[in-house]
């Protein structure tokens, strides 16, 4: 079984939070150090994912449908990303 960092969205997220460049095993690193929870920088990707799409037009649901076939993760992954993300960011 791959481990959390392995997985592409994983990356994708860590990469997304701390900017291009960073390779696997500082991810790695930063993830086995408590340094970055990986299911929340996940969560973050597909909001962001879903709230790109919506800028250019699509519904929400319609985003959180594409998302999930962009990401390769089911559609209530992302719906449950999004609005963990929504609620955390109401809570600031």
């Amino acid at each position: 079984m791959k481990r959390k960092t392995e997985t592409g969205i994983a990356r994708r997220a860590i990469g997304r939070l701390l900017g291009s460049g960073i390779d696997r095993k500082a991810a790695e690193m930063l993830a086995q150090y408590g340094m970055i929870d990986i299911s929340r920088a996940e969560q973050y990707l597909l909001w962001c994912e879903v709230e790109q799409l919506t800028a250019h037009g699509y519904g929400r649901c319609e985003a959180m449908i594409k998302t999930g076939e962009q990401q390769a993760c089911s559609y209530e992954k992302v719906r449950r990303a999004f609005y963990t993300i929504e609620k955390i960011r109401q809570q600031q």
